[in-house]
């Protein structure tokens, strides 16, 4: 599985697929807010700590991962299920992402005082406002960091400066 928590341009290619086994890409948008709930009730003392800070990362999905968006994908042909039961088969798969090696990373979409999360708004902005000049301060000031961390933490997390990126 592929993981952007920053709402990164992810580009792919799919290099082997048959009729006999094929390839099939589920894309999850990521809702913070449900995230940050989330993560409470599987890590009530705390996120165990993330092991890297880059937004985009690989890990591997498992059989209840897999599972999940399966029945997820199932519904599409179920309308009359799917409104009552897509949110609550998403909840699972991002429940079971948590409980994943990849859990503390993505917990820290959830938490607004994580650099991920914020580094995240500063996409999110720089994304919409793509045309517009702007001052890496300003956007810092935004995010309530200062200069310097918000340009470490920028590059870290998306592999680019701000400038860069926009």
């Amino acid at each position: 599985m592929l993981v952007s928590s920053a709402g990164l341009p992810v580009a792919s290619q799919v290099v082997r697929a048959s009729p006999t086994e094929p390839f099939l890409g589920l894309k999850l948008e990521l809702n913070p807010a449900k995230i940050a709930e989330l993560t409470l009730k599987v890590y009530p003392h705390g996120p165990p700590p993330a092991r890297e800070s880059r937004s985009v990362y690989l890990d591997r999905s498992d059989a209840g991962i897999v599972g999940a968006a399966i029945r997820l994908l199932e519904l599409v042909d179920d309308p009359r299920n799917a409104e009552l039961l897509a949110p609550l088969v998403i909840e699972e798969l991002l429940l079971r992402l948590l409980r994943s090696s990849s859990g503390g990373r993505l917990a820290q979409v959830g938490l607004a005082d994580s650099h991920v999360y914020r580094i995240a708004e500063a996409v999110d902005w720089l994304r919409i406002n793509f045309d517009q000049t702007f001052r890496v301060e300003a956007l810092a000031e935004m995010v309530h960091m200062s200069p310097p961390s918000f340009h470490q933490h920028f590059k870290v997390i998306t592999g680019r400066s701000p400038l860069q990126f926009q």
